[in-house]
C-alpha cells in the first residue's frame, strides 16, 4: 500500500494490556490475526479468488503494551521478523483448524519457557541458582528466566520479506515504570511548579518488518528509537540495540517483589521534545520542560531502575489511538459508515476482582499496607473511557478482545482463562494452562474478526468491494444498529477453519505437591540469604535464623493453602472432581467450589455458616445445603468434618477432613489446653 493508493485501507492500532501468565492468551490473539492477514494476502494473490474478494487493506501501524503486553507485542514483532512458520494443530476433536500456532518463537516465549518449575531442565522460577553466591536478593522469584526467553526469542535464523499489512515504520511503544522519575517545571508569572512523572514509556519504530506506507502526525515527530529488522542477523546474531529493545519489553514485565527490577539506559533527549497523547498536547510541550540539573548534556546517560509498566500505565490505549489520528487531538471517526481505522484492545482479565466483604481490609496498619498495593494496581486497569465506549455498539474506532470461554452449543464458562488464579500468575504453574491460554486468544480473536470487527455496508471500504463480495454472506458481520455489517478482516483458507474449543486443563495432586516441594526449597533459600545480607549484627542474625525456622512451616502451610484454595475454587485439579455417583447439593458446581475454597483459606482454622456466606456472596441457606452435601462422602477430597465444638455463639463450626486437628487435640482438656497456646481462628459469630 502507499499512501496515495487508491484502495480504501483501515488503520490497526493494537493496545495490549498487562495480564502476568495471562499473556499467553494476548499472544495467542496476535499469533490469529497474523494468521487471518496472511491467509487473505494469499487468497488476494489467487486470480481465481481476487475478483470475489474484498479489495480494500487492513494493516498494523502500531503496537502498545504494558507489563505482559509489552513483552508479547515486542517480541511477537520479532517472531514476525523470523518468518511465519505454520505448526500443525494437534488431531482430533471436532476442529478442522489446520494450525496450532504460525510464530514459533512467540509461542515459544508464552507456553513453553516461562514456568515455575521446569520439567525438561530449562532454567524455571523456582530454581535457586540465583541465590547461591551471595549476591543482593532482588525477586521472591528467579528472574532469569526471563533473560533466557528474550535470548530464545532473538534468535531467528533468517529475516521474512517485508509484510504488506504491516506498517514500513511499525511504532511500538511501552510503558515503564521509573522508580527514579523524571522532573519536571512549569514556569508560571509568580515561580515555577515542580513534578515528577514515575510513569514512562519507550518509543521504538521498526523498519522494514512491513511494507504499508502510512505517516502518523503524532508517532513522526516523537522522539524514538530506531531499529531496521535487518540488524537482527547482523554478524548472525541480533545487533546490541535490538537487544536493548528486547530489554525494555522485559523491564515493563517486572512485576514488583515478584520479578526482578532491570536497570534501563535512557538518554535525557529522549525526554526533549517528547510528545504526549493528550488533547493539549501543544501547550504540555512547550510549558512542561525535564528539569534534569543545568549542567547534563543532552547525550548524556540517564540510567534508572524500572519496574512493571502496568503500575502506572496498566493499557497504553492512548498511545495507539493518537498513532492512528490524522490530526492529534481530533478523534478518530467512530460511525460505521466513516472509520477507517480503530484500536484493538486486548485484555486478558475479563473476570472482576474479589470484592471483600464487610469489614475488609482492617484499619490496622499491616492490613493497610497489604492493601495499599493491590489497590493501587487494580486502579489502573480502572479505565471507564475506554472500555465503555469499546463495549458501545455503534462505536467502530475502538474494539475490545477478552477472554470469552464458551462451549459449542452452551453457554458462558464460569472462569475464561486458566492462567487467572493467584492474580495472574498460576499460568506458571502449568505449560498446559498456558497452552489452554493461547488457543483460546486464537479462538477468541477468529470469533471477533467473524463477527465484531466490522463497519457498515456504507463504508467507503465495503462500497469499493466487487459485487460478489458485498452478496457474500461469509464476508457479514452481526447486525448493529439494525444494519448489516461487514468484516473489516475476512476470513479465509485455513484463517477461516474453526479453531478448536480447548478443553479446561487440570493439573494432578503429583504435580501440585512437586511444586510445594519446591517452593518450600525456594523459601528456604530466601530466608537463609535474606537474613545472611540484611542482619545488622551476628546475633541479630542468629535470632533471625531462629525466628525464621521457627516459623517456615506456617509459611509453607499458608502458601500451600493459598494454591490448593484456587485451584479447587477454579477446578484446576485432576483429584478434586465430583464423582457422579455424589448426591448433589441444589447449587451449581462453581457455588459448590466457593464452600470448598473458604474452607481452604488459610486465614481461618475453622468456619462457620455465616462466614463463609459472606465470603462467598451465596445465602446462609445454601451455604448449610453445601456442607451437609458434602459430610456424606468421607473418602472424596472434599469430605466436611463438623466440629464438636461451636463458636461463641454456639454455631457450629466446619473444616475439611484433610485439616481437623489431630485426635490429640480434640481430647476435651488437652484442646482447651492447645488453645491457650494457639487458638484456632474462627469467624466471627453471627456475621
Amino acid at each position: 500500500m502507499t499512501e496515495d493508493s487508491q484502495v480504501p485501507e483501515f488503520q490497526i492500532g493494537l493496545a495490549m494490556a498487562g495480564a502476568i501468565s495471562a499473556g499467553a492468551y494476548s499472544a495467542g490473539v496476535f499469533d490469529f490475526l497474523v494468521q487471518a492477514l496472511e491467509a487473505w494476502e494469499v487468497a488476494r494473490a489467487d486470480p481465481v479468488l481476487a475478483p470475489a474478494i474484498p479489495n480494500h487493506r487492513a494493516a498494523i501501524k502500531v503496537i502498545t503494551g504494558a507489563s505482559a503486553g509489552a513483552i508479547t507485542g515486542a517480541l511477537g514483532a520479532v517472531a514476525l521478523a523470523g518468518g511465519i512458520q505454520p505448526t500443525a494443530a494437534n488431531t482430533g476433536g471436532t476442529s478442522t483448524q489446520t494450525y496450532k500456532y504460525l510464530l514459533p518463537n512467540l509461542y515459544d516465549a508464552w507456553v513453553v519457557r516461562p514456568q515455575m518449575l521446569s520439567t525438561t531442565g530449562r532454567a524455571d522460577f523456582l530454581d535457586t541458582s540465583d541465590l547461591q553466591d551471595g549476591g543482593d536478593v532482588v525477586s521472591a522469584l528467579n528472574s532469569e528466566v526471563l533473560i533466557s526467553i528474550k535470548d530464545a526469542a532473538l534468535k531467528i535464523s533468517a529475516i521474512a520479506p517485508p509484510y504488506p499489512y504491516v506498517s514500513s515504520t511499525l511504532d511500538v511503544y511501552l510503558t515503564i515504570s521509573n522508580l527514579r522519575g523524571v522532573p519536571y517545571t512549569v514556569s508560571f508569572t509568580g515561580g515555577d511548579y515542580g513534578m515528577m512523572s514515575h510513569g514512562d514509556r519507550v518509543h521504538y519504530r521498526l523498519l522494514g518488518l512491513g511494507s504499508w506506507t502510512s505517516p502518523s502526525a503524532f508517532a513522526d515527530s516523537d522522539t524514538m528509537r530506531k531499529l531496521d529488522v535487518k540488524s537482527l542477523l547482523a554478524g548472525g546474531q541480533p545487533s546490541a540495540e535490538w537487544k536493548d529493545y528486547a530489554l525494555g519489553a522485559v523491564a515493563s514485565g517486572a512485576f514488583p517483589l515478584g520479578l526482578s527490577s532491570r536497570e534501563w539506559i535512557a538518554h535525557v533527549d529522549d525526554y526533549q521534545g517528547r510528545n504526549w497523547p493528550l488533547a493539549d498536547a501543544s501547550y504540555v510541550r512547550e510549558r512542561m520542560k525535564p528539569a534534569f540539573p543545568a549542567d547534563w548534556e543532552k547525550q548524556r546517560a540517564f540510567p534508572f531502575t524500572a519496574v512493571d509498566g502496568g503500575l502506572i500505565n496498566n493499557e497504553p490505549f492512548e498511545f495507539a489511538r493518537y498513532c492512528l489520528m490524522q490530526d492529534p487531538g481530533t478523534p478518530n471517526r467512530r460511525e460505521g459508515s466513516q472509520a477507517d481505522r480503530a484500536v484493538i484492545m486486548i485484555d486478558p482479565f475479563p473476570e472482576p476482582p474479589l470484592f471483600p466483604p464487610d469489614g475488609q481490609p482492617a484499619g490496622d496498619l499491616v492490613s493497610v499496607l497489604m492493601a495499599l498495593l493491590p489497590a493501587l494496581r487494580t486502579q489502573t486497569q480502572f479505565k471507564p473511557s475506554e472500555v465503555a465506549v469499546a463495549a458501545t455498539d455503534g462505536i467502530f474506532s475502538r474494539f475490545l478482545i477478552c477472554p470469552h470461554r464458551v462451549p459449542p452449543g452452551g453457554t458462558e464458562e464460569a472462569y475464561s482463562i486458566a492462567s487467572g488464579l493467584l492474580g495472574g500468575f498460576g499460568g506458571f504453574l502449568s505449560q498446559a494452562f498456558r497452552d489452554h491460554d493461547y488457543q483460546l486468544g486464537r479462538r477468541n480473536c477468529q470469533k471477533f474478526l467473524k463477527d465484531s470487527f466490522v463497519v457498515h455496508g456504507d463504508n467507503d471500504i465495503v462500497k469499493a468491494w466487487p459485487d460478489a463480495a458485498r452478496a457474500n454472506e461469509d464476508f457479514r458481520g452481526r447486525d448493529i444498529e439494525n444494519k448489516p455489517t461487514f468484516q473489516i478482516i475476512p476470513l479465509f483458507g485455513n484463517a477461516a477453519d474453526v479453531v478448536d474449543y480447548p478443553q479446561w486443563p487440570r493439573i494432578s495432586e503429583k504435580d501440585f505437591d512437586d511444586l510445594q516441594a519446591a517452593i518450600e526449597r525456594r523459601i528456604e533459600k530466601l530466608g537463609a540469604a535474606l537474613i545472611a545480607q540484611k542482619g545488622p549484627s551476628w546475633w541479630l542474625r542468629r535470632l533471625m535464623t531462629f525466628g525464621f525456622y521457627w516459623g517456615k512451616k506456617r509459611v509453607f502451610t499458608f502458601v500451600r493453602l493459598t494454591l490448593l484454595a484456587d485451584l479447587v475454587r477454579r477446578d484446576q485439579l485432576s483429584e478434586w472432581s465430583f464423582p457422579k455417583s455424589w448426591k448433589r447439593p441444589e447449587a451449581t458446581e462453581t457455588e459448590i467450589r466457593l464452600v470448598l475454597a473458604a474452607l481452604l483459606n488459610p486465614t481461618f482454622d475453622f468456619r462457620n455458616e455465616a462466614g463463609i456466606a459472606k465470603s462467598t456472596g451465596l445465602d446462609v441457606a445454601k451455604v448449610r445445603d453445601i456442607l451437609a452435601a458434602c459430610q456424606t462422602d468421607k473418602n472424596a477430597r472434599f469430605f466436611v468434618w463438623r466440629a464438636p465444638w461451636t463458636d461463641k455463639a454456639g454455631n457450629p463450626v466446619f473444616a475439611l477432613a484433610s485439616r481437623k486437628p489431630a485426635a490429640i487435640w480434640r481430647v476435651p482438656g488437652l484442646r482447651q489446653l492447645g488453645n491457650w497456646f494457639t487458638a484456632p481462628t474462627i469467624d466471627p459469630p453471627g456475621v
